[in-house]
């Protein structure tokens, strides 16, 4: 932690004191250390106590304290069941990719060993492309970027835990949590099922019952 204040106020500022992803977590675990330390957007400081020993060390502070104002309080893990997908708003966010598939990477629940990116088939670039238009006629398929991050939207959604892994590795800080968080918690929502709370439950794409999603056969 910067010792001087300005240092610290610079700190959160630009770091605004929390992941995306931990912002907007619904499965909150115990909080580390006895309390925590920010400033807000009018330069105030707060400090807040998490454990019994943070009150303590609290009560011993010279000066006047008041409690978090109610506004501040804010639960954003619902979030995500606000957001809305739009063809407009993904291209301009995802125009900046690069492709250089560190989401992939990063990602914990992105494991085949031969992935369908590594070849020509779904990303076809220079004679590969080529061919494929002179052997078809044309492509209609999107091709790229978009691509990419559609099937992987599609690959990790039933297993998608929010942790964020993914936008951290983009050096492009384009915003793959609040897009992968978002389909995802919607598709796991319909076969009531959460990635990761059960090592006992099976995954919804790799199991059969006869008996679910029966508002589809309408």
């Amino acid at each position: 932690m910067p010792a001087e204040i300005d240092q610290l106020k610079g700190y959160f500022s630009s770091n605004n004191s929390m992941r995306w992803a931990c912002s907007v977590c619904r499965e909150k675990r115990g909080v580390v250390g006895d309390g925590g330390i920010r400033f807000d957007k009018t330069g105030n400081l707060w400090i807040i106590p998490y454990t019994e020993k943070g009150e303590r060390i609290i009560s011993i502070i010279e000066g006047e304290l008041e409690e978090i104002p109610h506004e501040m309080l804010i639960d954003r893990s619902k979030e995500t069941e606000k957001f809305q997908v739009d063809m407009e708003t993904f291209n301009k966010d995802f125009e900046k990719c690069i492709m250089c598939m560190n989401c992939r990477d990063m990602c914990p629940v992105c494991y085949c060993l031969d992935c369908v990116f590594n070849g020509d088939e779904y990303l076809p670039k220079g004679d590969a492309l080529l061919n494929k238009v002179f052997r078809t006629g044309s492509t209609t398929m999107p091709r790229g970027k978009d691509l990419f991050h559609l099937i992987r939207m599609y690959h990790v959604s039933q297993t998608c835990v929010g942790c964020g892994a993914c936008e951290e590795a983009c050096p492009q800080g384009i915003p793959l949590t609040k897009y992968f968080k978002g389909v995802s918690e919607r598709l796991q929502g319909l076969f009531s099922y959460m990635s990761g709370r059960s090592f006992d439950e099976p995954i919804p794409y790799i199991t059969f019952l006869e008996d679910e999603l029966k508002e589809a056969e309408d």
